[in-house]
């Protein structure tokens, strides 16, 4: 009674805005590649945001004798309007080792902010405080992690020498 509870699903207007830019420079048996990302992103969620409750019945009879199976009051304003950055910077050594053997050299760096709220309805658990309110408790919901440095290791072999039959491996830590 009173329509599904997850409707209405507005989560719109959305945007992401992503720029990036690559760049090469080669030299004997050195290919460098390095480049970098910048995302914003958001969305203005109002999921539920006229919603008011919800009351379920088992079966058509229990509705007519009001035999509640289950009830849900919605309280407060589910709305967010969310917004979120970020950046990554990479580098990478193509490295021709031999004729026949190239060994792929790189780190990537990526800081990921933490979302954010217009009007700081966002919470998060903290162990030793409980539920904590941001722009009441705590500033944001999680703190920003600077030490995100990936590094990465592969190799291409062409086992033949004819460039038709070529093992590659590969190992990153993301």
């Amino acid at each position: 009674l009173g329509g599904n509870s997850a409707w209405p699903a507005y989560t719109s207007p959305s945007h992401t805005q992503n720029y990036s830019d690559t760049a090469s420079y080669s030299f004997g048996k050195h290919s460098i590649r390095f480049g970098g990302v910048f995302s914003d992103g958001g969305v203005d969620y109002y999921r539920a945001g006229t919603g008011r409750g919800r009351i379920d019945f088992h079966y058509l009879t229990d509705f007519l004798e009001g035999n509640v199976r289950s009830w849900r009051f919605l309280y407060g304003d589910p709305t967010r309007n969310l917004s979120m950055k970020s950046f990554g910077l990479f580098v990478q050594d193509d490295y021709r080792v031999l004729r026949r053997l190239t060994l792929n050299l790189g780190v990537r760096y990526d800081v990921n902010y933490p979302i954010k709220d217009s009007k700081n309805r966002l919470a998060n658990y903290v162990p030793t405080e409980g539920i904590v309110q941001v722009g009441d408790d705590i500033s944001q919901p999680y703190q920003t992690n600077y030490k995100n440095v990936s590094p990465r290791l592969g190799l291409a072999w062409d086992i033949f020498g004819t460039g038709k039959t070529v093992v590659r491996s590969g190992f990153g830590m993301i």
